[in-house]
């Protein structure tokens, strides 16, 4: 089906900020596992107590991580210590931005 990604498409070569998040993270004892979503969103970050991180990438902001609270369809997202936080009209979340540094920090904050 069109826009589907294999789990095989999920590599370090591929995603090599996703996977040093995984690294940082068992540094401190958290489990987590990357994971396929699709072509046009990409892989995210499964994270022990219901996080998902969630990789992009774009021309003008480069690579970043999303941090997503609970199970979805919640779009619920993290915003505390990031890079950037947006909000684009009233009726669209919020989210914040961070960078590998940043993600590691509040999602080891988030475990405690």
């Amino acid at each position: 089906m069109a826009g589907e990604m294999s789990q095989s498409e999920v590599t370090r070569e591929s995603y090599p900020l996703l996977f040093a998040l995984r690294d940082a993270l068992k540094r401190r004892g958290i489990k987590s596992e990357p994971r396929a979503f699709d072509q046009y969103q990409g892989p995210y970050l499964r994270v022990e107590g219901g996080y998902k991180v969630w990789y992009s990438s774009e021309d003008i902001m480069g690579e970043f991580l999303l941090i997503e609270k609970g199970a979805p369809p919640c779009n619920d997202f993290e915003i505390s210590g990031a890079e950037h936080v947006f909000k684009e009209t009233e009726s669209t979340l919020q989210y914040g931005v961070y960078t590998l540094r940043q993600a590691a920090e509040r999602i080891g904050e988030l475990a405690k």
